[in-house]
């Protein structure tokens, strides 16, 4: 028997201890792991396509557009980040004294991320990238699990304004 070891070519997987997005090489033939995160069991089932149908560079386009926002970049350097409301509002692209609605922003920037990790998961790809000769930065498997934990922080730190969206 295998133990489980962490990797970006792992297996996609949700922890329902300490709600961290994974990426692991599960145990065979039982498909469990343990969360680097927390040290809990966690079931894993074999990836799955994404359910909509969009490009990769559409994909790519969502994803880089949060992955590079100043905020994600601080948060990486200091899980503490950001320590503020502004902060979240910064990050989310939504406008002073135009709040509308927070948490389903949010939740459609973590849907569009976990549909990006999901491709690069279906796709076996540690990256992914606009395409062949788009350009662009590659952005690593490893980038986008952070930025659902990033996202998972934010609801956990301001649950009033974001409630238990994701």
């Amino acid at each position: 028997m295998n133990a489980s070891t962490r990797t970006p070519e792992g297996w996609p997987g949700h922890c329902p201890t300490c709600g961290h997005e994974l990426c692991v090489e599960p145990s065979l033939p039982s498909l469990d792991a343990t969360c680097p995160r927390c040290g809990s069991l966690v079931w894993l089932s074999q990836p799955r396509a994404t359910a909509k149908p969009v490009t990769v560079k559409d994909l790519y386009k969502t994803a880089a557009f949060y992955v590079n926002r100043p905020e994600f970049r601080r948060w990486q350097e200091n899980p503490e980040e950001p320590k503020n409301w502004e902060g979240v509002v910064a990050f989310l692209g939504i406008l002073e004294g135009n709040e509308g609605f927070p948490a389903e922003r949010i939740q459609e920037v973590h849907n569009a991320v976990k549909d990006a990790k999901d491709w690069c998961m279906v796709q076996e790809a540690a990256y992914l990238t606009r395409g062949a000769g788009q350009g662009g930065t590659p952005i690593h498997i490893r980038e986008l699990i952070e930025m659902l934990d990033f996202l998972h922080a934010l609801t956990l730190r301001f649950p009033n304004h974001l409630g238990q969206s994701i």
